[in-house]
């Protein structure tokens, strides 16, 4: 029985029925990066809305999670996951982590893909970069 729950949890996911937290409300992102902005630095401004969209496949049980953050510059808003076109199974898409820049200064932004429940062992990249908040 919990197999068969599992499985019809990823066929939601993967169909896009389900996507995680919500993201910022449906509004374009201000600064949208990806992996190829991997440890460069960006400057938003203080209320922006910042996007990084990742490679992901959660049918393995891999997920971008927030592995370090500054809170009182940056904060978490949310993530989603949409997957490829086509209906493949065990196929991968794309997370979107989505982050609010709260107050002025420099926030390191540091993202790790992992199984969580098997903890940092199970780590397989690490993405990181540098935000300067600036004020409006």
């Amino acid at each position: 029985m919990r197999i068969l729950l599992v499985a019809i949890a990823l066929s939601l996911l993967l169909s896009g029925c389900i996507t995680g937290d919500d993201d910022d409300g449906g509004t374009d992102p201000d600064l949208t990066l990806t992996n190829g902005d991997a440890g460069g630095t960006f400057e938003v401004n203080e209320g922006d809305t910042i996007v990084v969209e990742l490679e992901s496949n959660p049918t393995t049980g891999y997920e971008w999670s927030v592995d370090e953050l500054t809170p009182a510059v940056l904060t978490y808003t949310g993530s989603e996951y949409e997957p490829d076109e086509g209906d493949a199974v065990g196929q991968g898409g794309t997370q979107r982590l989505s982050f609010q820049a709260a107050n002025p200064g420099q926030a390191t932004l540091a993202l790790k893909y992992w199984r969580s429940w098997e903890g940092d062992s199970s780590i397989d990249q690490r993405y990181t970069v540098t935000i300067d908040v600036t004020s409006s």
